[in-house]
């Protein structure tokens, strides 16, 4: 689209109109990631590494495998006889 705008085939505006994009999505430049937030990914990376139960499972289906049931699913399952 740049390229397009640049070229002067038409505007931003109506490039977007006619990509069905909202201009400030166009518009947005990714800003870098500041280096206290980037330690605080790298320490995270590694705790989970270390003990792997705090990571999150690269496996979908593995998500709720380590989740505690709450007292009324555990009533329900196992009801007083």
């Amino acid at each position: 689209m740049k390229r397009v705008v640049e070229e002067g085939v038409c505007s931003e505006r109506r490039a977007c109109r006619y990509l069905g994009l909202h201009r400030s999505s166009c518009q947005y430049r990714a800003q870098e990631a500041l280096e206290e937030t980037r330690k605080l990914v790298k320490r995270m990376v590694w705790l989970s590494r270390k003990d792997p139960r705090y990571a999150l499972p690269e496996d979908p289906s593995l998500a709720d495998a380590g989740r505690m049931e709450s007292r009324t699913q555990v009533c329900a399952a196992h009801p007083k006889t």
